[in-house]
Protein backbone atom coordinates (compact mmCIF):
# COMPACT_ATOMS: atom_id res chain seq x y z
CA UNK A 1 0.00 0.00 0.00
CA UNK A 2 2.03 2.88 1.38
CA UNK A 3 5.46 3.13 2.13
CA UNK A 4 6.67 4.70 5.69
CA UNK A 5 7.97 7.69 3.19
CA UNK A 6 4.54 8.29 1.54
CA UNK A 7 2.79 8.38 5.19
CA UNK A 8 4.81 10.70 6.16
CA UNK A 9 4.23 12.84 3.56
CA UNK A 10 0.70 12.32 3.85
CA UNK A 11 0.57 13.08 7.50
CA UNK A 12 2.93 16.59 6.43
CA UNK A 13 0.58 17.53 4.23
CA UNK A 14 -2.22 17.02 6.87
CA UNK A 15 -0.43 19.28 9.41
CA UNK A 16 0.20 21.65 6.79
CA UNK A 17 -3.67 21.79 6.08
CA UNK A 18 -4.57 22.24 9.33
CA UNK A 19 -1.41 25.15 10.37
CA UNK A 20 -3.22 26.98 7.07
CA UNK A 21 -7.03 26.63 8.19
CA UNK A 22 -6.07 27.69 11.83
CA UNK A 23 -4.20 30.73 10.30
CA UNK A 24 -7.08 31.76 8.28
CA UNK A 25 -9.15 30.80 10.92
CA UNK A 26 -7.40 33.73 13.06
CA UNK A 27 -9.15 36.44 11.18
CA UNK A 28 -11.94 38.37 12.79
CA UNK A 29 -13.97 37.04 9.71
CA UNK A 30 -15.26 33.87 11.45
CA UNK A 31 -16.16 36.00 14.87
CA UNK A 32 -18.01 38.45 13.23
CA UNK A 33 -19.92 36.12 11.31
CA UNK A 34 -20.52 34.04 14.08
CA UNK A 35 -21.91 36.92 15.81
CA UNK A 36 -24.24 37.87 13.25
CA UNK A 37 -25.55 34.52 13.08
CA UNK A 38 -26.38 34.73 16.85
CA UNK A 39 -28.18 38.50 16.00
CA UNK A 40 -29.96 37.19 13.54
CA UNK A 41 -31.28 33.81 15.73
CA UNK A 42 -32.20 36.00 19.11
CA UNK A 43 -34.06 38.32 16.42
CA UNK A 44 -36.02 35.17 14.89
CA UNK A 45 -36.73 33.46 18.35
CA UNK A 46 -37.79 37.13 19.81
CA UNK A 47 -40.20 37.46 16.01
CA UNK A 48 -41.02 33.75 16.87
CA UNK A 49 -42.18 34.21 20.53
CA UNK A 50 -44.25 37.29 19.26
CA UNK A 51 -46.08 35.68 16.55
CA UNK A 52 -46.78 32.84 19.56
CA UNK A 53 -48.21 35.27 21.90
CA UNK A 54 -50.50 36.50 18.84
CA UNK A 55 -51.94 33.35 17.89
CA UNK A 56 -52.57 32.45 21.08
CA UNK A 57 -54.34 35.58 21.60
CA UNK A 58 -55.90 35.68 18.25
CA UNK A 59 -57.28 31.84 19.53
CA UNK A 60 -58.87 32.93 22.55
CA UNK A 61 -60.30 35.65 21.19
CA UNK A 62 -61.65 33.32 18.29
CA UNK A 63 -63.08 30.57 20.84
CA UNK A 64 -64.74 34.05 22.79
CA UNK A 65 -66.64 34.90 19.92
CA UNK A 66 -67.49 31.20 18.97
CA UNK A 67 -68.95 30.78 22.32
CA UNK A 68 -70.66 34.23 22.03
CA UNK A 69 -72.24 32.53 18.54
CA UNK A 70 -73.25 29.51 19.90
CA UNK A 71 -75.20 31.44 23.14
CA UNK A 72 -76.95 33.88 20.61
CA UNK A 73 -77.89 30.71 18.44
CA UNK A 74 -79.17 28.76 21.64
CA UNK A 75 -81.03 31.51 22.89
CA UNK A 76 -82.55 32.55 19.27
CA UNK A 77 -83.66 28.57 18.91
CA UNK A 78 -84.97 29.03 22.49
CA UNK A 79 -87.23 32.04 20.98
CA UNK A 80 -88.15 29.99 17.80
CA UNK A 81 -89.18 26.92 19.91
CA UNK A 82 -91.13 29.25 22.09
CA UNK A 83 -92.90 31.05 19.42
CA UNK A 84 -93.85 27.65 17.37
CA UNK A 85 -95.24 26.58 20.76
CA UNK A 86 -97.13 29.83 21.61
CA UNK A 87 -98.25 29.55 17.96
CA UNK A 88 -99.03 25.82 18.94
CA UNK A 89 -101.49 26.90 21.41
CA UNK A 90 -103.05 29.41 19.67
CA UNK A 91 -104.09 27.01 16.68
CA UNK A 92 -105.13 24.28 19.31
CA UNK A 93 -107.59 27.00 21.17
CA UNK A 94 -108.81 27.77 17.68
CA UNK A 95 -109.35 24.24 17.19
CA UNK A 96 -111.21 23.84 20.52
CA UNK A 97 -113.66 27.00 20.09
CA UNK A 98 -114.42 24.97 16.51
CA UNK A 99 -115.61 22.09 17.93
Amino acid sequence: MFTNDQWLIVALIFLLGLVIGMALMAGGKWKRRYRDETRRREALEAENKKLRADAQEMDTLRQAAAKSERAEIERLEAERREGERRLGDRRQGDRREET
